[in-house]
């Protein structure tokens, strides 16, 4: 299925084990839940992972062997909190052995939330803690110039956002292209984020000798 976000076009198609490893460098993770309800962790519905040339659908039963062939590479999230408790959540409930927080503790997780904060805290003098200054969306449209609209609406008028329940325990080819897609473009502005932080950070660090209190 091609996805385009901006200049970022991609051909998203489900992870078979078969498969194996399909990534060799740091790649973006995103993961779709039911609504959330108070402070509980929803479970896993279905994920998708993207390196800026490849794109998969990771659906629950195969997330284990899919971290699994990619442990020894770096993984991208936008709020990671949310996603590693969820992550942690579907191995506990599927009795595999896995240390999801290993990857924290390895430094082997960058969330660009995190990195967008620092970096404003850094070039603006804030940490971007007001309501929806840090979201996916307005980092999206910082870096990337990308509108990435989340409230859309699926044929039944349902929100596209809080809706994923309805396809619990369903394969990726059983839900609506434009859930899909929602999901793809979530993943590849997490990536396309990433990106142009880095080096944005790396100028700010290599001229920060210059700052009094350095």
């Amino acid at each position: 299925m091609l996805v385009q976000l901006g200049d970022l076009a991609c051909d998203f198609r489900p992870w078979r084990r078969c498969d194996r490893k399909v990534f060799s460098t740091p790649f973006a993770f995103d993961i779709e839940t039911p609504k959330i309800v108070a402070h509980e962790v929803p479970e896993y519905v279905l994920g998708a992972a993207y390196d800026g040339n490849r794109g998969v659908f990771v659906p629950p039963a195969l997330t284990f062997d899919f971290l699994q062939a990619h442990w020894d590479l770096d993984l991208i999230f936008h709020h990671c909190a949310f996603d590693l408790a969820v992550l942690d959540g579907l191995v506990k409930a599927q009795g595999r052995s896995m240390d999801i927080y290993a990857m924290v503790d390895e430094q082997g997780v960058w969330d660009t939330q995190i990195l967008h904060r620092l970096y404003s805290l850094a070039t603006d003098g804030h940490t971007c803690q007001g309501k929806g200054q840090s979201t996916l969306e307005a980092c999206a449209q910082r870096y990337l110039g990308i509108d990435v609209p989340k409230v859309m609406l699926d044929a039944n008028g349902d929100d596209i956002r809080t809706s994923w329940g309805k396809w619990q325990g369903r394969p990726a080819a059983d839900i609506p292209r434009v859930y899909l897609e929602y999901l793809a473009k979530d993943v590849q502005a997490t990536f396309g984020c990433w990106q142009h932080l880095l080096p944005r950070i790396e100028e700010v660090l290599q001229q920060a000798h210059e700052i009094w209190g350095y």
